[in-house]
């Protein structure tokens, strides 16, 4: 009986002593998966998808959007539209000047594909007649940006963002429209300081 006892005792300490370690195991391998997830759900949420859209008839505005494409990391999109606009100067501001009065919205070739993974859109454009061209708004109104951020950009040889900022706005209806940045001379560093100020990089 002692015998049988010992061995009894024996095996409960055996037994007691794996299921420690077994546990102790479990629970390690358990807390590393956890902060392993919760490490990539906190960069997940941290990495904003960010969209570059752009019109540009001269190229001028095409420049500054691979700049900010480069810097944020974000995917280019460039605004087209199907009928292509008059090479001549002055009969592009005159059909430009045309689609402003009668609120034309000019059809474009392409749309973005999902474009609900895009968080952040960053819009840019040559200004026409003191507000953005009017497949800008043909490409705002073609989506439901809700919950977005929209930040625009122009290059512009005289009129600044202002006011085409303001009609963005008005088109962009439950969108945060942010804070805009005539780009066509500035440096690149000062393009970095705008997009750090509207945290679209740190």
């Amino acid at each position: 009986m002692k015998r049988t006892g010992k061995k009894i005792v024996a095996f409960l300490v055996c037994f007691v002593l794996f299921m420690g370690v077994a546990v102790n195991g479990y629970s390690t391998y358990a807390v590393a998966a956890t902060t392993k997830k919760e490490v990539k759900q906190s960069a997940k949420n941290q990495k904003k998808k960010v969209l570059v859209v752009y019109f540009s008839r001269t190229g001028t505005t095409k420049t500054v959007a691979k700049k900010i494409k480069k810097m944020t990391g974000g995917t280019l999109f460039r605004i087209q539209t199907k009928k292509k606009y008059p090479s001549s100067y002055d009969k592009m501001l005159n059909t430009a000047q045309k689609e402003q009065d009668e609120k034309v919205r000019p059809a474009l070739k392409k749309r973005v594909k999902s474009m609900k993974k895009y968080d952040t859109i960053l819009i840019g454009y040559p200004v026409w007649w003191g507000d953005a061209p009017m497949a800008v708004y043909s490409f705002l109104e073609s989506y439901d940006l809700s919950g977005k951020t929209i930040i625009p950009f122009c290059t512009s040889g005289g009129t600044g963002i202002g006011d085409s900022v303001k009609n963005i706005k008005k088109v962009c209806k439950g969108a945060k429209v942010k804070t805009g940045l005539t780009a066509n001379s500035v440096s690149d560093k000062r393009i970095r300081e705008w997009l750090k100020k509207n945290k679209v990089i740190q």
